[in-house]
């Protein structure tokens, strides 16, 4: 039996993800890491259950490390939004499967030759092709909103530049209804 997963006051289970990113050194190429849905059609950034004994953010980087097999600093969050999960699985608490997603920016600082859910893959995206994959492979809006968010970070900011790991994180405001045109 796996630990006990937060609800919200709506009984909404509640998650942690990332959009995890590097920069290649000496360069303005910046990626991001995705990895194939359960069902291997799709990609999707990683995600999954807020744990009743971790943060919000420890969370996120465990849920990077366990899907995506990339350990790294939590940077900023980029919103909260509610989605329904797709899977047969329901709660008891909440029939239609909605949960509460609280995503962040995770820049990748080491990845792993072996982790717990390396059969799904992890594929590395020049953010100049982002758009074109997203469209065809990630099937879910409020996961391009996030991209939509980092994306609008990445060219209007430098928050995204390499940062010492003691550096204070800030913590950003979003409308989760920004739209992008992905």
């Amino acid at each position: 039996m796996g630990a006990e997963n937060r609800y919200n006051a709506q009984g909404q289970r509640m998650v942690a993800g990332c959009i995890p990113y590097r920069r290649e050194k000496d360069s303005d190429t910046v990626e991001i890491l995705m990895v194939r849905s359960q069902n291997g059609h799709n990609i999707v950034f990683p995600k999954g259950g807020w744990e009743v004994d971790e943060s919000v953010q420890d969370a996120a980087i465990r849920e990077a490390q366990e899907e995506a097999g990339v350990h790294g600093h939590v940077r900023d969050e980029l919103g909260v939004w509610i989605f329904h999960k797709r899977s047969h699985q329901q709660w008891e608490t909440n029939p239609d499967g909605a949960c509460e997603v609280h995503m962040f920016l995770l820049e990748v600082t080491q990845e792993l030759d072996t982790w717990p859910e390396q059969h799904r893959g992890r594929v590395w995206i020049d953010l100049n092709e982002i758009e074109k994959i997203t469209l065809e492979r990630c099937h879910h809006n409020w996961m391009r909103e996030a991209l939509g968010i980092f994306i609008q970070k990445q060219t209007s900011s430098s928050l995204i530049a390499e940062a010492s790991p003691n550096e204070p994180r800030h913590t950003l405001s979003f409308n989760a209804s920004v739209r992008c045109r992905l």
